[in-house]
């Protein structure tokens, strides 16, 4: 089994395109992915800003087979994996990455990457789930009501928006793979 990747351009939001190819036309292992998204959202229906070649968004749309019980850990558990890749990849971030329970990462005190997964049950069962995930890359004037930064304030030479976005989608499959079914 694979993922298949699409970039978008400029869209709504990520995570609505993923939810309407899997519902529409049972589209599933499929991961759309934009660098401009205009009415991304979070946890709660916060809003996520994506602004034009600032940030990356992506939504990945996966079959699988979880336990209710265990949809609350995966957020927690998929953001300490996201740290530990940007650790590896980055090593100016090693200690100064923290997750922020339940689904942010923070370098020092700001936001640097919020998740959302979103789920629908069968039979008591999870059987798909979308995740989203938006991460501020390049530095940008964010509104003075949002407490966020972004990784070139401690990565001195970034690879450009499609690199960090084909690893970033490759490891949050790598995470959701022992559920697919």
């Amino acid at each position: 089994m694979s993922l298949t990747v699409v970039y978008c351009g400029k869209v709504p939001s990520t995570q609505d395109i993923a939810w309407h190819y899997y519902n529409n036309y049972g589209i599933e292992h499929v991961g759309f992915w934009t660098d401009e998204q205009t009415q991304g959202r979070g946890r709660m229906g916060r809003k996520w800003i994506t602004p034009p070649k600032k940030a990356i968004a992506f939504s990945i749309s996966l079959t699988v087979k979880i336990f209710p019980s265990n949809i609350e850990h995966l957020s927690v558990n998929l953001a300490n994996h996201i740290v530990k890749l940007l650790n590896i990849a980055f090593p100016g971030t090693k200690d100064i990455l923290r997750v922020k329970h339940p689904n942010d990462i923070y370098l020092h005190d700001k936001k640097l990457c919020g998740i959302l997964i979103e789920s629908k049950l069968r039979h008591d069962i999870i059987h798909a789930i979308t995740t989203g995930i938006g991460m501020n890359i390049l530095s940008y004037e964010f509104p003075s009501n949002i407490n966020a930064t972004s990784l070139d304030k401690v990565v001195a030479h970034l690879p450009p928006l499609p690199t960090i976005a084909d690893m970033l989608i490759n490891a949050t499959y790598q995470f959701f793979k022992p559920y697919l079914i």
